[in-house]
């Protein structure tokens, strides 16, 4: 297992720059013209991290979502170093799984496996809503 993570930035122009993580390509621009800024990259990748493990979690519970989707907001404050100091995350859940299970999912994501969590300040506040979604018929 590779525990190194690389990522290199060429400068563009202005506040953006090109972004290489291995053979993925992708724009970091701190005005949002081109692409996504660095804090709109860190809830992505926040999003991504805890979704991809309670999807896991849940699916070695043997209970599956049939559909999930995660989003988030952060606040921020006016003043820098204008970190998250609160991150709201939303969960829908489409399929038959059992609250107690996703609420399972959710905890073990954010107190052991999510490690973009673990690297945020630990005084940021992180609420989670989950909504259920009723599973549609897919003909």
């Amino acid at each position: 297992m590779n525990n190194h993570v690389t990522a290199e930035f060429v400068w563009r122009d202005g506040v953006c720059f090109q972004a290489a993580l291995g053979d993925h390509r992708f724009v970091v621009d701190g005005d949002q013209v081109e692409g996504a800024s660095p804090m709109q990259h860190l809830l992505a990748a926040l999003g991504g991290c805890m979704g991809i493990d309670i999807v896991d979690i849940l699916t070695k519970m043997r209970t599956p979502p049939v559909r999930m989707a995660v989003s988030l907001d952060g606040e921020r404050p006016d003043e820098p170093p204008r970190r998250f100091e609160r991150i709201v995350m939303t969960l829908k859940i489409e399929g038959d799984v059992p609250l107690r299970n996703v609420e399972r999912a959710i905890s073990l994501s954010r107190d052991r496996y999510c490690s973009v969590w673990r690297t945020l300040n630990p005084d940021t506040v992180l609420d989670i809503d989950v909504e259920f979604i009723p599973t549609q018929s897919h003909a």
